[in-house]
């Protein structure tokens, strides 16, 4: 065997530590519904502040609205649908009357996401919460 033998096999066996390497220190990923403690919810998922990438936040002026995209927006439509067929006649109007002189603004700031980039959780729900009002045929004439 030659040198160049030699250093081909060091190659390709410091390509196969690395990559071994590399997998045991990666972290699984987390199923979705997966139900454990949080101590080892904590541990397989390294779920800490420190780990945790910060959320994008809905821009100053949308804020306010934030709990209600968080209540109404929700994606699943059967599950949207559910929640809207047993929400409060109240709580609907309540919604238009919040979103009523808003909806082009919520509107505007969603349309800035590029299309074949997914959105983030907060900027989903808006778009949900929009969908809900119209569902409910509630879209403010503004």
């Amino acid at each position: 065997m030659n040198n160049s033998n030699y250093i081909t096999i060091g190659l390709i066996a410091i390509v196969i530590i690395a990559t071994l390497l590399i997998s045991i220190n990666r972290r699984p990923k987390m199923r979705y519904g997966e139900i454990l403690p949080a101590d080892e919810m904590k541990a397989k998922y390294n779920s800490t502040a420190e780990s945790s990438t910060p959320k994008k936040l809905a821009p100053e002026n949308l804020r306010d609205l934030l709990p209600l995209a968080l209540k109404w927006g929700i994606g699943d439509d059967i599950i949207r649908d559910d929640f809207v067929q047993k929400a409060p006649e109240n709580e609907k109007q309540e919604l238009k009357n919040l979103l009523t002189g808003r909806t082009a603004e919520v509107t505007k700031w969603l349309d800035s996401f590029e299309v074949s980039k997914p959105m983030f959780d907060e900027a989903a729900c808006f778009m949900y919460m929009l969908k809900a009002l119209d569902e409910m045929k509630l879209w403010p004439n503004n």
